[in-house]
């Protein structure tokens, strides 16, 4: 029963016309989640993907802070993203790639170097590319920051084109 009313104010808010008009559903959705969750809140934080209602949190979150993001609105985006990581850093939905494009975005520097030092063991492209424009926000030059870039550009070709464009 939860569910199907999450599941409408999600589709609700998609048929709207533009973001900031969809961002009221998907908030009623986020505390129809957070509802359905009741009791068990804190004994799912840090692994909130493992359950079904949990699950669901994530996902609604999730569309809110890139609906929010979508409306200009980075540090509300932000503040969710941080949230929904917390919630469970296994990270089934992936937020932590949205968070660390928020991070770089918003120039806070230290927060994405933070994300990069403690996630950041898997060989993603993302994470490359990050710590390169890091290393590059910190001034740094040469030739550790030249095969960084490097072996970014090994895992996926097409970002550096799209960086500089």
């Amino acid at each position: 029963k939860a569910q199907r009313e999450i599941d409408r104010l999600v589709n609700e808010a998609r048929c709207q016309d533009t973001t900031n008009d969809a961002i009221p559903f998907l908030v009623q959705a986020e505390a129809a989640a957070k509802k359905a969750i009741g009791k068990r809140w804190e004994k799912l934080v840090g692994q909130f993907g493992d359950d079904p209602a949990g699950d669901a949190y994530l996902e609604v979150r999730l569309e809110l802070a890139e609906a929010l993001n979508a409306a200009d609105q980075r540090e509300a985006a932000l503040a969710h993203l941080e949230e929904i990581y917390r919630l469970d850093p296994a990270d089934p939905f992936q937020a932590r790639i949205l968070l660390l494009v928020n991070y770089l975005e918003l120039d806070r520097t230290e927060s994405a170097t933070k994300l990069l030092s403690a996630d950041a063991t898997e060989p993603w492209a993302a994470w490359m590319f990050g710590r390169v424009l890091l290393a590059l926000r910190r001034g740094e030059r040469g030739p550790a920051t030249a095969d960084a870039l490097k072996a970014a550009q090994r895992l996926n070709p097409y970002v550096l084109s799209l960086l500089l464009n």
